[in-house]
């Protein structure tokens, strides 16, 4: 009996802190700041692309948010973000369901070589090469073009993630890179360093 009314004492005061305060481990905050994150670039993947819907769809390409696939290089949890966001946003897609299911392999496949990349230099490659390869089949089969078009398409869609992922892809990159506070927010640096318990005001 003793033994399990000190073991109860020692959960109690482990619960309580100074001054009214309660401890919550940083691991369940670190894993809400993910989820949080995946659901904010997610939606806005969506916006962007919904946005500029006459650009984001087509033989001829301009996806303004496919600037997003180098957030991979900040952490994995945006690998499930782009996915999820490209799934959803071809929703509207001219060429129906398979854009939904095969753009979003395209785009998981990327966002994991991306990942695994590290640099930005090589992270770009993988949206611009896997999406040129992918997309005209998307766009052959959901439409009245041949197989013969097939390398023009390729051309096509490849300049349109280059012109994005080296204009707006590689400018967001930096941009968070030399800030430090949006780069604490994205990549997740300060609380995984500096942050062992988050104080929570009741």
């Amino acid at each position: 009996m003793e033994e399990q009314k000190s073991s109860c004492n020692a959960e109690a005061e482990s619960l309580t802190a100074d001054n009214g305060k309660y401890s919550v481990p940083a691991k369940n905050t670190s894993r809400t700041l993910r989820l949080t994150r995946i659901a904010v670039v997610a939606a806005l993947y969506i916006a962007l692309t919904w946005a500029a819907g006459f650009m984001s769809f087509g033989p001829f390409q301009f996806r303004i948010s496919e600037a997003l696939t180098i957030l991979p290089l900040f952490g994995w949890e945006y690998v499930a973000a782009l996915t999820v966001g490209v799934f959803l946003s071809n929703t509207i897609s001219w060429f129906g369901i398979i854009d939904m299911f095969l753009g979003a392999l395209a785009t998981l496949i990327a966002a994991v070589l991306t990942r695994l990349s590290r640099k930005i230099y090589l992270g770009v490659i993988p949206p611009i090469v896997v999406n040129a390869l992918i997309v005209p089949i998307i766009i052959i089969v959901g439409s009245d073009y041949g197989m013969s078009s097939y390398w023009f398409f390729v051309m096509t869609v490849g300049l349109g993630q280059t012109a994005v992922l080296l204009t707006l892809g590689v400018l967001l990159y930096f941009v968070i890179r030399k800030n430090k506070k949006l780069y604490e927010i994205v990549a997740n640096r300060a609380l995984s360093k500096e942050i062992r318990t988050t104080k929570i005001e009741y």
